[in-house]
């Protein structure tokens, strides 16, 4: 202890320390040196372990907090989208001709043959008044010099006909696998609508030069993340460029928050290709790592019948050898399943991949199943029987629910927080944020949905499942790092942890629950450095 002391010590004193350990202890100081959490405690130990070199710092009575971990997050993408993309905000957009209306806008400042793209990630048929999505034509009428992609989500798009032709998606032959394209029927000619394009062509996410695509990732970062408390991220990037980027600011020591990657399969990682490099879990260090891969059992409901239908990418083989592969290959697995066909498959690949390979606590991901736990399926029947319940319990899957989905959706009710932790399963906090709705790149947003249940639509939804504000607060500190087996390192405030953390300008245990949603954080500090302070606060 005397040698570490020996590095830049800080005592912040005179707070309110809620630690999120095993007891839910509240503190008062916090003994900081160098990179980690050396004490926490009364003011009386502290007081007595720091030394006479020891920075001080007056809290002056605020909250603080372990650093909030967004555990499923596409934050490459959201970057993009916010600093150099066309949001289509819903409810704020309601009707197609809203949406031209934004599209020609951006093409008269925008130059001749340059993209412009579009996102939303609720910019769905169902929520328009209209009860449909631009078409081909109506895009090609208000931006006929600019190939045009509108996307909702990062699944279903619309591209103009100049898109069509720039990307040679006219014929079913140039998309990549598991994307599929619609036909009109009296013409044969491409009506405009793809599914699942995700990844297959850098240039549609983002076609701007790499230094400001460099630059809007890592402003991104601090600017939706960090600001509002945020000390690392789980991360899907979206393009190779996007990872690039992720290893530059690494190199160049400007990240400012943790980035742990779940690389995608099939694209743009071929799941064969990359275990010929040797890389596994953990590959890297605590600013920059590899946690694990992410697999599409089937799309999403951008583009499915109100969600339900199965939409399946691969058989059930082909799912139980990808599995197998990655299993064994020692990685933690996330399986995107958003119909009740999707979670069987995926539960039936994890049974035969674990049967075969009993790897200890694999924690391998259920993306969104417990998003719909409680909710019927069209005939009835519920999303996932307690039959399904047993299996993923046996098998230690981890069920993850997406508590920003509580937030976008008018009527979301399966999100069952309560439900969940009265189970004992751990699930973490997750946004699934495109950055297509800026709401949801906000982690207060989804925090406050899970202790109010209030939604964007202002509707209360199933407010049995309310949590308190400690239980939400652990869900996206330590149960957020446990889902990325980080939970020794980060997550709580504890002696030998990594001295992440974020001073409230609230107190969140006593404020109106209401207004947790409009939270603002003082001071993000991530390994014991400051990478966000805001202007009324000077004690750092």
């Amino acid at each position: 202890m005397v040698a570490i002391l020996k590095e830049k010590t800080i005592a912040y004193v005179n707070g309110k320390l809620l630690t999120v350990d095993a007891n839910d202890t509240i503190a008062e100081d916090m003994l900081v040196a160098g990179k980690r959490i050396i004490a926490v405690g009364l003011t009386d130990e502290i007081k007595f372990l720091a030394p006479d070199y020891a920075k001080e710092v007056d809290l002056g009575g605020r909250t603080v907090i372990p650093g909030l971990i967004d555990a499923h997050v596409h934050a490459e993408l959201t970057s993009v989208n916010q600093k150099l993309g066309v949001l289509i905000e819903i409810p704020k957009i309601n009707t197609v001709e809203e949406i031209l209306s934004m599209l020609r806008e951006r093409a008269a400042i925008t130059p001749k043959g340059q993209w412009i793209i579009a996102r939303g990630p609720n910019a769905m048929a169902s929520k328009l008044i209209d009860k449909r999505l631009p078409t081909r034509q109506e895009l090609d009428a208000v931006a006929p010099d600019h190939p045009v992609a509108v996307f909702s989500a990062i699944h279903a798009s619309v591209f103009n006909t100049l898109a069509i032709q720039k990307t040679g998606y006219w014929h079913e032959t140039r998309l990549p696998r598991s994307s599929s394209m619609s036909r009109d029927r009296a013409t044969g000619e491409p009506t405009g609508v793809y599914t699942e394009l995700w990844g297959a062509d850098e240039t549609l996410m983002a076609p701007w030069d790499d230094l400001s695509v460099f630059k809007a990732q890592r402003e991104g970062l601090l600017d939706y993340y960090v600001s509002n408390g945020i000390t690392s991220i789980y991360e899907l990037p979206y393009s190779v460029r996007g990872v690039r980027n992720w290893h530059k600011m690494r190199r160049e020591g400007t990240l400012s928050a943790r980035v742990r990657m779940y690389l995608t399969h099939p694209v743009p990682y071929a799941l064969d290709d990359f275990l010929k490099t040797g890389i596994g879990m953990d590959f890297g260090d605590n600013w920059l790592s590899v946690g694990g891969i992410k697999v599409f059992v089937d799309g999403v409901m951008s583009h499915a019948d109100g969600y339900y239908m199965p939409d399946l990418k691969w058989s059930q083989g082909e799912l139980n050898e990808i599995v197998q592969k990655a299993h064994d290959a020692g990685f933690q697995l996330w399986l995107h399943t958003l119909s009740p066909v999707a979670i069987r498959c995926a539960i039936e690949a994890y049974e035969k991949a674990i049967t075969h390979n009993p790897r200890k606590d694999h924690r391998h991901r259920i993306e969104h199943c417990a998003d719909r736990w409680t909710r019927p399926f069209t005939d009835g029947s519920p999303f996932v029987p307690d039959e399904l319940k047993i299996k993923i319990r046996r098998l230690g899957l981890v069920p993850i629910s997406t508590p920003q989905h509580i937030s976008a959706f008018p009527d979301r009710e399966g999100v069952p927080s309560r439900m969940l932790l009265n189970e004992g399963f751990i699930f973490p906090g997750a946004s699934d944020t495109t950055g297509a709705q800026p709401e949801s790149c906000n982690p207060w947003y989804g925090f406050g949905c899970l202790v109010t249940r209030r939604n964007l639509y202002e509707k209360v939804l199933t407010p049995e499942e309310c949590l308190t504000p400690l239980e939400a607060l652990r869900i996206n500190t330590l149960y957020s790092a446990w889902c990325g087996f980080e939970e020794n390192k980060k997550g709580s405030l504890e002696p030998g942890k990594l001295a992440d953390f974020c001073i409230l300008n609230e107190d969140l245990l006593e404020m109106d629950p209401e207004q947790i949603r409009n939270m603002t954080v003082a001071a993000t500090i991530v390994g014991g450095e400051v990478k966000y302070a805001d202007s009324g606060f000077y004690g750092l």
